[in-house]
């Protein structure tokens, strides 16, 4: 009498079975999507010498500027809830559409209010809608669980995304300083960076896999967080 083995039931999700570390190849959205975040983030570094050199130059002093660098602080607490709440009911690409458009917004209203006010308004688009670097991670995550990786590849591709974002706070002033010598020209840049990070976001692929988080009920929901009830939080 031969022993018949039952038959395997099929992973959950479709996921593919993996038995060694080296039979999970690289998923080519984990390399599309560090790439989409070097260019995100090197049009952001491209403006900022020349950011800093305009808000001298229309008398930007020391209050002005940490004034805006706690709108910017707020806004980005505010919209990384929301942005990350809506990641995971409407899908990580789409959000990442919200933040390139954002990123726009915010130039061209610099290159429209070149001006004290312009400096404040360009703020609030990118500071509350362009979280792409945290739905960046979450994407990568999807990915991973899609191959049925494990938790170092997820901590080997969170550190390419990182390497990537790293790498670009490096180049962004460097090039923008080579290139161009002025206010206006180095938003520009930044354009042209955001343009091919939209095309990167257009060749991600959308994940079979999404890690959804407990559903919750928003800002309402972050408001209740019970760090929010300590007394430096309360002060703040």
């Amino acid at each position: 009498q031969t022993n018949q083995q039952p038959p395997t039931s099929p992973s959950p999700l479709g996921l593919m079975e993996r038995t060694k570390s080296d039979q999970l190849p690289t998923h080519h959205g984990v390399t599309s999507c560090a790439v989409m975040a070097f260019l995100s983030v090197l049009g952001s570094a491209a403006v900022l010498p020349f950011m800093q050199a305009r808000r001298d130059e229309l008398g930007c002093d020391a209050l002005c500027q940490g004034g805006q660098t706690s709108l910017q602080s707020g806004l980005t607490l505010i919209g990384a809830t929301l942005t990350g709440r809506a990641s995971d009911r409407v899908g990580r690409v789409g959000i990442l559409w919200v933040g390139l458009a954002a990123s726009f917004a915010s130039n061209g209203i610099r290159l429209a209010l070149d001006s004290m006010a312009g400096m404040w308004y360009s703020i609030v688009p990118m500071a509350l809608f362009n979280q792409n670097y945290s739905v960046s991670k979450a994407l990568l995550s999807d990915y991973i669980t899609e191959r049925n990786g494990t938790d170092a590849d997820r901590a080997g591709a969170a550190g390419q995304l990182g390497m990537a974002i790293g790498f670009s706070f490096m180049v962004g002033p460097m090039l923008s300083t080579t290139l161009v010598s002025g206010y206006r020209e180095a938003v520009f840049i930044s354009c042209v960076c955001f343009a091919a990070c939209g095309i990167c976001i257009l060749v991600l692929p959308t994940p079979a896999v999404t890690l959804e988080r407990d559903k919750g009920t928003g800002i309402m929901d972050f408001l209740r967080m019970p760090v929010l009830k300590t007394g430096g939080a309360q002060l703040l």
